[in-house]
């Protein structure tokens, strides 16, 4: 018989994350969600955090300057 597995409480993270994904929730509001991704099951998000649109500029500015340097 299959052993049960505990569900994570996501209040309070245990792990590091291991990714993260920006998404647009219901209300149209943009949402960094941090995710462990357990191999054996599916992704569990184990944090969130609302971006303004400030922080979006920031955060993609950001990205293309490291995308930018791995590529030289």
């Amino acid at each position: 018989m299959a052993e049960k597995r505990e569900k994570p409480n996501k209040k309070i993270p245990t792990v590091l994350p291991s990714g993260f994904v920006i998404r647009v929730n219901k209300r149209n509001m943009a949402m960094l969600d941090f995710v462990d991704i357990d191999y054996e099951d599916k992704a569990n998000v184990i944090g969130s955090y609302a971006l303004d649109k400030k922080m979006i500029k920031d955060l993609s500015k950001a990205i293309q300057d490291v995308l930018k340097e791995i590529s030289e």
